[in-house]
């Protein structure tokens, strides 16, 4: 099994989590040095929670690309339409 390491004296700002994702199946690849592993992994929606999946995926796509300082995001970020 892969441990993940930190990286010495490296430093980090924020989130160190990167944004979750949606509720769906997803197929994961983990890569060190000439290894790849990959897999299969099911995300399900929390049970306590009462929101739609189309909301949860609207939510998930905001985040990925609020990560990435996309031109949508920073439209939506900004107050800006379209």
């Amino acid at each position: 099994m892969l441990k993940a390491q930190l990286v010495p004296k490296a430093i980090v700002w924020g989130n160190t989590q990167g944004p979750k994702v949606a509720p769906g199946s997803y197929v994961v690849r983990l890569k060190k040095g000439e290894t790849v592993l990959t897999g299969k992994l099911a995300v399900k929606p929390h049970p306590g929670l009462k929101i739609s999946e189309a909301d949860l995926a609207a939510q998930a796509a905001f985040l990925r690309e609020s990560a990435t300082g996309s031109p949508t995001c920073t439209r939506r970020c900004s107050g800006s339409a379209t």
